[in-house]
């Protein structure tokens, strides 16, 4: 018995054994040797029998209730067995009235004799009145479980906080035996249960409080509840409340109150059950109040905002049978069909269905109780004033108590203007079926998309339910989303326009780009969209148009940017190539003023490494720009494989396996070799540092023919014409590429790599559209990339070789003079010196005018000009016409940071008699002057 254990723990407490003989507890004493029972007043008080009967133990189990007696006597034989030293037990015993009384009994063994039970005692406490509470409360408990069945909507809520309540419950048992077994246990159980505790006196004086009763009400701790509340009328909204409850305990001693409504911290009101036991302090000689609390202010509430949406909600609301009998219905039914809530009670829905829609309604009835679960159904309804209106149902059946709940709204001005639509439609559908527009409908309610015979003949059907999902069966998938947006911002008036364009699979499988646009053709009363029309439209023709403009446009800005990086480039190259010079050229030439056992000539050596490597990274610049050094021959592209073959390999960590896999059968290329290797190197590294740990490269060579659909979807293709192509494949199996890097890769100073320039593969795409070709990458995130070369195939398969066959050897310098004119003044003398170091005569000049002032005044005794090509005042190729026209024949070497073909490409046909590309060391200034300088006096 749930609320009389909670008080067990003051029974057994020290002060009790010392009981009057009057107490109103019942207090015994039993002699088990002798079999003699004494009991206190509370025997006769009770049970209205006289106190000497309870010396034959036989007459006293004669007054037990069938239903314990049995279960009694086996613990009263373990008890006088010694094989329990308890006893803890519940049962009726009939009074001298003949009614039933409800005790618990509760008794030890005190005294033992030869090891045996030879003397207990023991208490008897009256509980018919808990028990009475305790049938009270399921009772209370099968009310509120009626009340969940009312509505669908709170059903679900309510039926959780019932399963709280009944864990709670089930807690709080749990709680209850604990106490039983050890009163230590007591204040644990006190300050976590879920349950609300309160001990007072009965003025109100707060003697205790646990953690849940102050989160009830507000408060953060026990200790802030007694600080600010002071006494416990101060929780009641009206203060006449509690006194009530008191003065209902003075003869009940447990009171539970309902609904009592109470005060929190914040003044907001709280609903409560209360469980109140007045509880009598023998020791201290004083009553005491110990309260529980269940906070059911969230079940109250939502029992207020159903019935506040039942009541007041547009739509008809009704509770009622299976068979039509109605239980409750709500004002809504006035106003839409003329009945009032206390007519319809009175009535079955039969009496005002329509007669051609009872068969259905009853199928419908059959099916709601098959199912188990929500379903609608549409119907007629007779108003008041005998019309009928069309009525959209939905019903749910509670199973506990075979009443159903539904909620129906009028559906008859959009049923009348869905058949004034469908004559507007069929008309236009006579005015369009020649046409090339195509006209749709969205039911939004059904979810229905209906088509007509232009649409329907291009995806293959006429009506499309279930659209949401349906839709993406013929949408393609990457055009869904947008579309799907530009319909809820349509749907949720953000928009007053749905428009869209997606591609579209129709009834042969393949896609087709089309224009929709719709609006609102109906909404409801409350302005929600019921119904949207609209039309589509072929634009596959203009698509494809647009994407060749775009493709256009596209080309002509890397065209642009092409040659905005090629003008960078090429400025950056000069300016660097002349600073590279002058450290190039005077680290050599202090090597050759110093020992080889000098430890500053290695240094010197470092900085020319340095300088060199600093000068490819200028290649790779102009190499990009497509402005590099470019000597093309007729080549076999699978024989320039083999020879690097080795160099490949040791530039590749030894765990990655490189296969060939090259066509015999292809054409030669026009191609630049030394071009064609660092495409190769360039792209097998990359794809090496691609592959974490083991992996496989293949390099593949074929032949095939490019036209122009095939190059309009390469990466690179500017230049290229349809005809053959050799393609070079490179491919790895690493970690692969993402689609938005690609597009960024060949940008100069791009990179992923932490040490890397970004050079390398931006100059790999200049050199590709340096030779006419073109380039594709696929890669799979995971899987791997390939990188795809077309170079146009040549016509001639044989073999030329572009070098200069007729090598000038050396000749003895004869003091002959050379005029440098630059006007870098630290180039004039790095240049002199290392013509001087030669055996040769450097006069200087460090512009073009005064450059034409020595020649015209020294023309005899100079042999050789070299000539920087940009300067102030007279520039490279202003000074050489100017020369040529004193002295045809004088060599005359153009040295530039830019590049020889941009360098020719200035001169037009003025003749120059070499270029002399900065930086330059030492070997090859000499190597130019000779062979120029004899060519001309041979």
């Amino acid at each position: 018995m749930r609320l009389m254990k909670k008080i067990i723990p003051f029974f057994k407490a020290p002060y009790f054994k010392n009981t009057f003989a009057d107490s109103k507890v019942g207090i015994w004493n039993w002699n088990i040797q002798k079999n003699i029972l004494y009991v206190n007043r509370f025997w006769y008080d009770k049970l209205g029998y006289s106190q000497n009967i309870t010396n034959d133990l036989n007459i006293i189990l004669n007054l037990i209730h069938r239903q314990e007696i049995e279960e009694l006597k086996k613990l009263l034989t373990q008890f006088t067995q010694g094989e329990i030293e308890e006893i803890d037990y519940e049962f009726r015993i009939k009074k001298s009235d003949n009614q039933w009384l409800w005790l618990y009994l509760n008794g030890k063994i005190v005294k033992f004799k030869k090891g045996k039970p030879y003397y207990a005692e023991g208490i008897f406490i009256d509980i018919t009145k808990q028990k009475s509470i305790e049938e009270s409360l399921i009772q209370k408990n099968a009310e509120i479980e009626a009340l969940y069945e009312e509505s669908e909507a709170q059903n679900e809520e309510m039926t959780a906080i019932l399963e709280e309540l009944h864990k709670n419950q089930e807690e709080l048992e749990e709680a209850h035996s604990k106490i039983l077994q050890s009163e230590s246990k007591f204040r644990s159980i006190f300050e976590q249960s879920p349950i609300g505790i309160i001990q007072s006196t009965l003025e109100g004086d707060i003697i205790n409080v646990n953690n849940s009763f102050a989160k009830i009400f507000g408060y953060t701790s026990p200790e802030e509840f007694k600080e600010i509340v002071g006494n416990t009328s101060n929780l009641y909204k009206e203060k006449t409340t509690r006194e009530k409850i008191i003065n209902e305990t003075s003869d009940n001693n447990i009171v539970f109150s309902q609904d009592i409504v109470g005060v929190k911290r914040d003044g907001s009101p709280i609903y409560t059950n209360v469980y109140m036991m007045r509880i009598y302090d023998h020791f201290a000689r004083k009553e005491y109040l110990t309260t529980f609390v269940e906070d059911r202010t969230a079940l109250k509430t939502s029992q207020m905002e159903r019935d506040l949406f039942f009541n007041n909600s547009g739509d008809l609301m009704l509770i009622h049978t299976l068979g039509g009998r109605i239980k409750q219905a709500n004002r809504s039914w006035e106003d839409i069909l003329g009945w009032s809530p206390d007519e319809l009670t009175s009535m079955n829905l039969g009496e005002i269905l329509h007669p051609d829609d009872i068969a259905k309604t009853k199928e419908f009835a059959t099916q709601l109780k098959k199912h188990r679960k929500r379903m609608s159904i549409t119907n007629r309804y007779r108003t008041k004033n005998g019309e009928y209106k069309i009525i959209r149902w939905v019903s749910i059946l509670f199973q506990d108590s075979n009443l159903v709940f539904s909620s129906g709204r009028d559906e008859t001005e959009r049923y009348e203007a869905e058949q004034e639509l469908q004559k507007m439609w069929d008309r236009l559908e006579l005015a369009l079926q020649n046409g090339s527009i195509g006209l749709w409908d969205y039911d939004v309610k059904e979810n229905c998309l209906t088509v007509n015979s232009n649409m329907a003949a291009l995806i293959g059907v006429n009506k499309l339910e279930n659209f949401d999902i349906k839709w993406k069966e013929f949408i393609h998938e990457e055009d869904f989303k947008s579309s799907a947006r530009a319909m809820l911002r349509l749907l949720s008036g953000k928009s007053t326009v749905y428009t869209d364009e997606y591609r579209l699979k129709l009834a042969d499988g393949s896609y087709r780009w089309f224009f929709s646009r719709g609006k609102i053709a109906q909404r409801d009363p409350e302005g929600r969209p019921l119904r949207i029309s609209g039309s589509i439209t072929d634009i596959t023709e203009q698509k494809e148009a647009e994407r060749k403009r775009l493709a256009l446009e596209h080309q002509m800005l890397q065209a642009q940017k092409l040659e905005s990086l090629g003008l960078l480039a090429g400025g950056i190259a000069h300016d660097f190539n002349n600073l590279l010079t002058a450290i190039l050229g005077n680290a050599e030439l202090l090597c050759f003023d110093l020992p080889d056992d000098i430890n500053l000539k290695q240094k010197l050596i470092d900085i020319q490494r340095a300088a060199k490597r600093a000068s490819e990274l200028t290649n790779q610049m102009l190499a990009y720009s497509g402005k590099s050094r470019f000597e093309t021959k007729i080549i076999d592209i699978n024989e320039l494989i083999q020879e690097v073959h080795g160099l490949l390999d040791v530039s590749i960590s030894k765990k990655i396996k490189i296969h060939y896999q090259l066509d015999d059968s292809i054409p030669k290329i026009l191609a630049d070799p030394s071009q064609i290797v660092q495409i190769l190197m360039n792209l097998t590294i990359n794809a090496s540092e691609a592959i974490e740990n083991t992996g496989d490269i293949t390099v593949k060579t074929k032949k095939l023919f490019c036209d122009e659909d095939k190059i309009s979807t390469l990466t690179i293709n500017q230049g290229m014409k349809a005809g053959n192509y050799i393609l070079l494949e490179i491919t790895d199996t690493g970690c692969g590429i993402s689609e938005d890097k690609i597009k960024q890769i060949f940008d100069p100073f791009y990179t992923t790599k932490f040490t890397g320039r970004g050079l390398g593969l931006s100059a790999v795409s200049g050199i590709i559209r340096n030779h006419n070709g073109g380039l594709n990458v696929k890669s799979t995130i995971g899987k791997g990339t390939t990188f795809s070369i077309y170079l146009p195939a040549s016509g001639n398969n044989v073999a030329v070789d572009n070098e200069n066959s007729n090598k000038i050897e050396s000749i003895n310098v004869h003091s002959a003079t050379v005029l440098v004119v630059d006007d870098e003044a630290y180039i004039r003398t790095l240049t002199s010196r290392m013509l001087k170091n030669a055996g040769y005569t450097a006069v200087l000049a460090d512009n073009g005018l005064e450059a034409l002032q020595i020649f015209r005044d020294k023309k005899d005794s100079i042999d050789c000009v070299l000539l920087d090509l940009t300067m102030p005042e007279l520039d490279g190729k202003e000074t050489l016409a100017a020369i040529r026209k004193i002295d045809k024949n004088i060599p005359v070497i153009i040295s530039s940071g830019y590049s020889e073909a941009d360098i020719r490409a200035s001169f037009g046909d003025n003749t120059i008699s070499g270029v002399l590309q900065k930086p330059y060391q030492y070997e090859d200034l000499l190597k130019i002057i000779q062979i120029n300088i004899k060519r001309n006096h041979s």
